[in-house]
This record gives C-alpha cells, structure tokens and sequence, in this order.
C-alpha cells in the first residue's frame, strides 16, 4: 500500500526554529500558524463555530493547538496546524493575538488525522474518510483502529461500508451532519451498484422531508380513546422518565469522580490538553442542552 510521505519534520532540525517537542507554547502567535489544507475534517457547523468564540471570547483558548514546523518551497520554517483549527478560527474571531501551542514530531497525515478522530463532531463521512485513509496509507487493521475511535470492529466495519457511496452522494453529504451514520450506512447496505444507492440516498432525502413537514408533536386531534400515536407517545414519555433517572445517576456518579479527581496525575502536557478537551467538549453540550429547555 501507499504510505504518505508528508513527514513532520522535527523542530530541533530547523536552524531558526527553537521550539521543542511536546513542550507547552502557552503564549505562541497567532499570526505565525497557518492551517494545514490536509486537514482530515472537512466541514465545521457555523452555530458551534459561534458558540466556541464566544467562549473564547470570556475563557480564552483552553485546549492547546496541536503543530508541526514545515518548510516551504523558499526553505522557510512555518508552524502548521495538526488539530485545533476551530479553535484557531475562533481565537482569530475573537481578537487574540497568541494562543497555546504543543508541537508534534512524526507524519503529519497521521497524527492530524488521528487527533481529530480522538474528538467528536465529525460528519460520517468524513469520519469514514479518514478511517480509510489511515487503513490505506498507513496499514491499520480494523483492530487498531478501535483503539482511535473506541468503537467495536464491527462498527468500525459498517462505518467503512461509506467510502463506497457514489461521488453524487459524497458530494451532497460532505462535512454535513444532516444525515446520521446509520441513515447512510443503510444507505449502503449490500448493495453494490451506484444506481441503486442513489435511488435509497433519494428515498432517504425525500423520508426527511416528509419527517420535516409533518404535523408538530403535541398537537391535538379530534376522536375518543388513545390513538395508536398517542399510545406510542405515552410509551415514549416512559421511557424518557427512566432514561433521565439514569442520566441523573450518571451525572452524581461523574460528578464525584470529577472532585475526587488528582490532577497532578495529568503528569504531561498532552494529557493535560487532552483532559482539558473533553471537559470543553462536556461543557458545550450540557449548555446546548440548558438553552434548549
């Protein structure tokens, strides 16, 4: 197989450059990164783009950008962006000059790939895309991928089925959310010609118009007794009860391990980073969560 020749090359090998690897940059300018036009993520939502500035706007940028020097065609050192481009953009919004940076050593491909894998908010696609990538690239088993993304092999498998849409597809879902996983891997399901997925993708598209269009919960309809809906709609208000319950659970469980937690076992900036990420992540979803109420 193909492997990528798109090495990262070491900080300590360029002469103007003194930054060290998987050291801190607390303070590192902004002016001086440049996004990495491989960059494995392809689509970002405009609503969490504004809602991740306005959080840098009041906190600053909590989770280091992940870079790596490369030079030009003129042999000058520039600092690329290997994860955190959305954090970039929204400290550029934001009005800051300088933000924390960690360099990296090792191919560039592979770990921008793997970093943004390691967080949530990718499209299906293109989590398919770059799962792919990494198998025909860099020769990961379906068995090593499950260490990156933590899911079965088998999901691992079905999220892979993707990559066989047809372009026409490809082209309308990139970077979208709008469809989910399962949506578009039953999509694919065995079929194997392209006509065929287009006519499911198309039957798809036209089940979420209609699902769009249809008539707003909660709205009352003449008749006596339950209808069918409304039975339906009393087995889902059950079954909502009992999943708050186990969220409450969860949340006084996580809670607890949150204030017991040591810290100072976060013993390397990476980590640290990594930490700081998925509180970010947990933030910004349980306020979504208290603006949608």
């Amino acid at each position: 197989m193909a492997t990528s020749s798109n090495k990262i090359e070491a900080a300590t090998t360029q002469p103007d450059v003194k930054y060290e690897v998987n050291k801190l940059y607390p303070d590192f300018p902004i002016n001086q990164l440049q996004p990495n036009p491989d960059q494995p993520r392809k689509g970002f939502d405009a609503d969490e783009d504004l809602a991740l500035t306005e959080s840098v706007k009041k906190l600053g940028v909590l989770v280091a950008i992940l870079a790596f020097i490369k030079s030009d065609s003129a042999g000058k050192a520039k600092a690329m962006i290997l994860a955190g481009e959305r954090r970039y953009n929204a400290a550029k919004a934001a009005g800051l000059t300088t933000v924390p940076v960690i360099f990296k050593s090792g191919n560039a491909d592979e770990i921008a790939i793997v970093e943004n894998l390691y967080r949530s908010g990718f499209a299906p696609l293109d989590e398919a895309e770059a799962l792919y990538k990494l198998k025909e690239d860099f020769e990961y088993k379906n068995k090593e991928l499950v260490g990156v993304i933590n899911k079965a092999e088998s999901t691992i498998s079905e999220i892979l089925k993707l990559v066989n849409l047809p372009q026409v597809v490809k082209d309308e879902i990139k970077g979208s959310k709008k469809y989910t996983r399962a949506e578009l891997i039953k999509v694919v399901g065995t079929r194997t010609s392209s006509d065929s997925m287009i006519n499911a993708f198309n039957a798809l598209k036209e089940k979420k118009a209609t699902e769009g269009n249809a008539t707003p919960k909660g709205s009352a309809k003449k008749g006596k007794g339950k209808s069918n809906k409304s039975a339906q709609a009393d087995n889902s208000d059950n079954t909502t009860t009992n999943d708050t319950e186990n969220i409450c659970t969860l949340t006084e469980t996580y809670k607890t391990k949150l204030v017991n937690f040591d810290i100072s076992s976060l013993d390397d900036d990476v980590k640290k980073a990594t930490f700081l990420e998925s509180l970010k992540n947990l933030n910004e979803l349980i306020s979504t969560i208290i603006k949608e109420m």
